[in-house]
């Protein structure tokens, strides 16, 4: 409701619908590309969640963090304990499911956290200018790394296509703006 009802560019373009026939038919048109396209885009990041779950999952997603991190003394420590914690977690994911299953999968995540913790508070200590926060690095890690360079570079394409639409149309909302305000 919130995109079809208040987003700028819907009702720009209802408002700008020369009739009542025509807005509908956008509107029409605009929900079925729309749901399946939002469909689509949760599934992925569903099936990037079981893929993540499923396999080893790295310590750093971010690539700076991660190629800092490699040159810390302190790594190789946290690394090993990591390493036991993923080995853990991948042996009970394929366990049959009971209430102990789920109770060591929920220990294995706060012990997962816990390390993850520390070595970030490692890296902001000997290197305070990396971000630790590394979860919008887990798509672009994932890409990056199994999808194919053809692939790779049309979601490059489609990313910065939708990032120069946005800046496009809020340029033109603001010259239009202007215009008839002055």
């Amino acid at each position: 409701m919130a995109y079809f009802g208040t987003d700028q560019s819907q009702v720009g373009r209802y408002l700008s619908g020369k009739s009542l026939a025509e807005i509908r038919r956008g509107f029409l048109v605009t929900g079925l590309i729309k749901v399946p396209m939002q469909l689509f885009i949760l599934s992925l990041g569903l099936l990037l969640l079981v893929r993540m779950h499923l396999s080893t999952e790295p310590l750093w997603h971010n690539p700076a963090v991660a190629s800092a991190w490699s040159q810390m003394p302190e790594s190789e420590q946290l690394n090993s304990k990591w390493a036991a914690v993923q080995h853990s977690r991948a042996q009970a994911t394929t366990a049959p499911e009971s209430p102990e299953r789920r109770a060591e999968l929920v220990a294995l995540r706060a012990e997962q956290q816990k390390l993850k913790s520390e070595a970030a508070e490692v890296v902001a200590r000997r290197a305070p200018d990396l971000e630790t926060k590394d979860v919008d690095y887990v798509f672009l890690g994932w890409a990056l790394n199994n999808m194919p360079v053809g692939l790779l570079g049309l979601l490059l394409a489609v990313i910065m296509a939708g990032a120069m639409s946005s800046s496009s149309a809020e340029i033109n909302a603001l010259a239009a703006t202007s215009l008839i305000d002055f």
